[in-house]
């Protein structure tokens, strides 16, 4: 049932499997393994196809029917194991787990209190991290796997500086008139971004910001040829843009 429902899920988006395979950022064999059946998918591949396009573990699993939305309460594949392990130990080591999660959730609630306020600065400012080296937005910088210079910066505190992880500076006019050569924009780090949003790619060594066409990377300048991928390609998604700094 499962490769019959990704299938299904695959050709409602309307790419093909190595453009699918792309999107969720896997080798084009380990995803056709999937479809085809000859490989049970792990339950982190469960979790991603269930995040991205809001169906359900079990609608994937074929124990529903319906294609739902994911509701948060709803349980996740690793979840699901988590539960069945606990379920099997012994009501005193269940109390230590207990223990150990009442625990982390509190230190973690408590560390994240203090990371944001140590961020915060008088005037509704805060600091983040800026690479020192533009991000192209034109035929590619080397940035020899993320090992540059960077600094704290200052900025304002904002909603979308608040989703974001460190700052780029844009480097070419490839994505004019969105974006300009010198802007500075703020990037989330994550491995996959959604069709149509612009993200920051390192490909063969070469640091690119387009936006992602599913199996080739797009150029809103005209005067930009698109990138194509292929096979050969050593491709990897670094971030998601949000926005202009």
């Amino acid at each position: 049932m499962i490769p019959d429902k990704l299938k299904e899920i695959r050709e409602s988006t309307g790419m093909n499997k190595k453009a699918f395979a792309r999107f969720l950022g896997l080798k084009y064999t380990t995803y056709n393994n999937y479809e085809t059946g000859l490989r049970e998918p792990a339950s982190d591949f469960l979790i991603l196809v269930s995040e991205k396009f809001d169906v359900s573990i079990d609608y994937i699993l074929g124990l529903k029917n319906e294609r739902e939305v994911l509701h948060s309460y709803e349980l996740k594949s690793n979840e699901y194991e988590h539960i069945k392990k606990y379920r099997s130990l012994e009501p005193l080591d269940k109390k230590a787990v207990d223990g150990l999660i009442d625990t982390l959730s509190e230190r973690q609630r408590q560390d994240k209190a203090e990371t944001e306020h140590a961020i915060l600065i008088e005037n509704n400012r805060m600091y983040m991290s800026q690479y020192d080296y533009g991000v192209s937005a034109g035929v590619g910088n080397f940035l020899d796997e993320w090992d540059i210079p960077k600094t704290i910066v200052e900025v304002e505190d904002t909603p979308i500086a608040r989703k974001a992880d460190f700052i780029l500076r844009v480097d070419g006019d490839s994505m004019m008139p969105d974006y300009e050569n010198g802007d500075r924009v703020f990037v989330k780090s994550q491995e996959t971004i959604e069709m149509n949003e612009i993200g920051v790619f390192i490909i063969e060594a070469k640091c690119y910001m387009k936006q992602f066409k599913g199996d080739h990377l797009h150029s809103l300048n005209p005067d930009y040829e698109d990138i194509q991928f292929n096979d050969s390609q050593n491709i990897k998604c670094v971030g998601k843009v949000l926005g202009k700094v």
